[in-house]
C-alpha cells in the first residue's frame, strides 16, 4: 500500500519539505533506500549517506537542511517517527485460525471476539481472554489468568495460574510468567525449606517481553511490570519486584527479589541488581554493572559495584595507567635500594667517610 509524503506526515506530526504528493511504497535503510522508499536521518555520522541518498522521502530533524529538490518530513525525532511509519507499512499480519480443534480450552474459560488459539495451546479454567488475542502453538495459560485485548503469546510461552496481562502485551517464545521465585528458608541443620509463592504477576499495557525471559510470581502480593516497559531476551525479574513504566531491561540483566525500579529506568546488558534496592526514575546503569544498593533518580552509573558514571570513568582511566605506574614503582624501588647500599650504616662509618 502506497502513501503520499503528506499522508505520512500526518501520522507523525511532521512538516513536509518538497513535493508532498510523492508516493512512498515502503521503508529502507538510508544506504539502500531508492525512489519510492522512506528512510531517516538522525545522526551526523550518516551525513554523507544522507547527502548521497536517492530515497523518495527522508525523515529529518526540525532544523536539518534538506538538499534542493529532495523530499523530506521534518519531525522532532526521526528515529521515533520511523518506527511509527514502519508499522504503517508493515502492520502485524494475523491469521484467522480461530480456536483449533487440537487446542485445549477449558469450558469455563471466556474468550473474546476474533481470538486465535493454535494447535497444542492450552487455556485453563476461568481464564478471561480479550479480543483479537493470539495464543500460538504449545503455549500454556494457567487457570484464572486474565489476558487483555490484542495480546500476542508466541509459541512455547508459559503463563502460570492467576497472572494478569494488560492490553497489547507481547510475550516472545519461551517466556515464562509466574513461576515460583527463588525463595527458601535455611534451618539450623542447613536444610532448605521452600517458601510457598502464593502471590501473582501483573503485566501492564504495552509491555513486550523477549524470548526466554522470566518474571517470577510474588511470595505474597504482586510482581509488577509497568506499562510500556520493554524487556529483552534472557532477562530475569525476581519475586516481588516492581518495575516502573517505560523501562528498558536489556539482555541478560537480572533483578533480585523485592527491588523497586522507577519509571524510565534503563538497565544495560548483564546488569545485576541486588535485592530490596530502590532505583529512582530515569536511572541508567551501564553494561555488566553490579548494583549493590539504592540509586538516586536521574543518575548514570557504571562498574561493579556501580558508581556514578563520571567517577567510574576516572577510575577506568587510572586503571589503564596502573601497568605503567607498576613499572615506575619497580624502577624507583630499585634506585632506592642502590642508594641505600651507598649510605653509611652507622655514625662512625659516616665520620670515617668525612
Amino acid at each position: 500500500m502506497q502513501h503520499s509524503a503528506d499522508q505520512l506526515a500526518m501520522f507523525v506530526d511532521g512538516e513536509v519539505v518538497g513535493n508532498g504528493s510523492s508516493e512512498i511504497a515502503g521503508v529502507a535503510p538510508i544506504e539502500l533506500a531508492g525512489p519510492g522508499m522512506l528512510t531517516f536521518f538522525g545522526n551526523e555520522k550518516y551525513r554523507a549517506a544522507f547527502e548521497a541518498s536517492s530515497a523518495g522521502c527522508t525523515l529529518v530533524g526540525r532544523d536539518t537542511v534538506v538538499p534542493e529538490g529532495r523530499v523530506a518530513i521534518r519531525v522532532d525525532s526521526p528515529y521515533f517517527a520511523f518506527a511509527i511509519l514502519a508499522s504503517v507499512f508493515h502492520p502485524r499480519q494475523r491469521e484467522a485460525v480461530g480456536v483449533s480443534e487440537r487446542a485445549s480450552v477449558a469450558p469455563s474459560a471466556v474468550l473474546g471476539v476474533d481470538v486465535n488459539v493454535y494447535p497444542g495451546a492450552y487455556v485453563g479454567a476461568d481464564c478471561r481472554i480479550g479480543d483479537r488475542v493470539d495464543i500460538f502453538p504449545n503455549t500454556s495459560v494457567g487457570a484464572g489468568c486474565a489476558v487483555g485485548d490484542d495480546c500476542v503469546l508466541y509459541a512455547n510461552v508459559t503463563v502460570y495460574s492467576g497472572c494478569s496481562l494488560g492490553q497489547r502485551v507481547i510475550l516472545h517464545a519461551g517466556a515464562v510468567i509466574g513461576a515460583d521465585g527463588f525463595g527458601y528458608a535455611t534451618g539450623p541443620n542447613g536444610r532448605h525449606a521452600k517458601i510457598p509463592h502464593v502471590g501473582s504477576v501483573v503485566i501492564e499495557d504495552d509491555v513486550e517481553i523477549g524470548a526466554n525471559s522470566t518474571v517470577d510470581r510474588a511470595v505474597m502480593g504482586i510482581t509488577r511490570v509497568g506499562s510500556g516497559t520493554k524487556i529483552d531476551n534472557h532477562v530475569m525479574v525476581a519475586h516481588n519486584v516492581s518495575v516502573g513504566r517505560d523501562c528498558f531491561l536489556v539482555s541478560q540483566c537480572g533483578i533480585s527479589g523485592s527491588t523497586q525500579l522507577g519509571d524510565r529506568v534503563i538497565l544495560a546488558g548483564q546488569v545485576g541488581v541486588v535485592g530490596h534496592a530502590k532505583l529512582g526514575d530515569g536511572v541508567q546503569v551501564g553494561a555488566q554493572a553490579g548494583v549493590t544498593g539504592d540509586l538516586p533518580a536521574g543518575g548514570k552509573f557504571l562498574g561493579s559495584p556501580a558508581w556514578p558514571a563520571r567517577e567510574s570513568l576516572r577510575l577506568f582511566a587510572l586503571w589503564k595507567r596502573l601497568p605503567a605506574w607498576k613499572t615506575q614503582l619497580k624502577d624507583l624501588a630499585k634506585r632506592m635500594q642502590q642508594l641505600e647500599t651507598r649510605l653509611p650504616s652507622s655514625p662512625s662509618d659516616a665520620a670515617s667517610l668525612g
